[in-house]
């Protein structure tokens, strides 16, 4: 009995990948504390979306190399719960992660989680920038991310543009957006006489995180 449910359940996901506990007790009538036992037994990851009320199997989910999966709306994680995720992320990150780049990995806005996580005091953070960055509690780790963002930092004031340059860069990519920073440099010189160098552009574009897809590798 227990071999053709425990087949019964693998059968369900291969039709679905993603199950609420509520409806595989439905189908499968059992109790959802039985269907929880069979689910230990073939090997399940719980989501981290969804208040953690989606189930799929560890044989379905394709995590990719941060440890995560998302089908359709749904995310899943090989770190866990939501804040275990984000605290592994953020451990493993070199210089701290802010609420968009954890958005953008989870697919999922996370601002209150590190809000929260930053009162109880799970989470580091400063604003360098427009942003507030999260960093680990270890203190090794922290001091290594705050080394690291004092090096970016500084770097991207040392190239920064003035508010007259970043306009003319800024039409210049709206109107030519697959032209590498390279290229947008020579343009400016060309058309406006503007001398801004390439490493000046790539630091504008990641302060105020502009997305440029398809981008020419620079030294080409």
């Amino acid at each position: 009995m227990r071999t053709q449910v425990m087949d019964d359940l693998i059968r369900l996901f291969a039709k679905n990948p993603i199950w609420t506990l509520q409806t595989l007790a439905e189908h499968l009538n059992y109790s959802e504390i039985s269907v929880r036992r069979f689910l230990k037994r073939v090997g399940y990851v719980r989501s981290y979306t969804h208040n953690g009320k989606c189930y799929t199997l560890q044989r379905i989910a394709q995590f990719n190399s941060q440890g995560i999966w998302q089908h359709e709306q749904t995310g899943f994680s090989k770190h866990g719960t939501l804040i275990q995720t984000i605290e592994h992320l953020i451990q493993k990150s070199p210089m701290g992660l802010s609420a968009a780049e954890l958005a953008r990995i989870l697919g999922s806005p996370c601002q209150s989680f590190l809000s929260n996580q930053y009162k109880v005091g799970k989470l580091d953070r400063i604003k360098p920038g427009p942003e507030y960055i999260y960093l680990a509690k270890d203190s090794k780790a922290n001091q290594r991310q705050r080394d690291v963002l004092s090096k970016r930092f500084a770097r991207e004031d040392q190239h920064s543009l003035s508010a007259e340059q970043a306009v003319f860069v800024l039409v210049r990519f709206i109107n030519n957006p697959s032209l590498s920073f390279k290229q947008l440099a020579r343009l400016l010189r060309k058309q406006r006489q503007v001398v801004v160098s390439a490493e000046c552009i790539e630091a504008f574009f990641h302060k105020h995180h502009i997305k440029k897809n398809d981008m020419p590798d620079m030294k080409h």
